[in-house]
């Protein structure tokens, strides 16, 4: 997509935040309805984030970005 639009890059980080943020909110819904989630799931569920270049480099992330919580069960 970035190829045949490249302006998409000037909005990659907010995607990534509103999907981070999405994605944090869905995870935690499905702990707590199929098991017993602990605050120390949660508090690192609230604090992954992965950079831009994470997200469009062409190899897995090791270990994600520490950021305040994303996510708001």
């Amino acid at each position: 997509m970035l190829e045949d639009s490249p302006s998409l890059k000037n909005e990659i980080s907010a995607a990534i935040i509103a999907e981070m943020k999405r994605g944090s909110r869905k995870a935690v819904r499905d702990l707590e309805k199929y098991a017993d989630i602990s605050s120390e799931t949660l508090a690192r569920i609230c604090k992954t984030a992965y950079t831009d270049e994470q997200i469009l480099g062409d190899w897995f992330p090791l270990e994600p970005t520490k950021l305040p919580c994303a996510a708001t069960p």
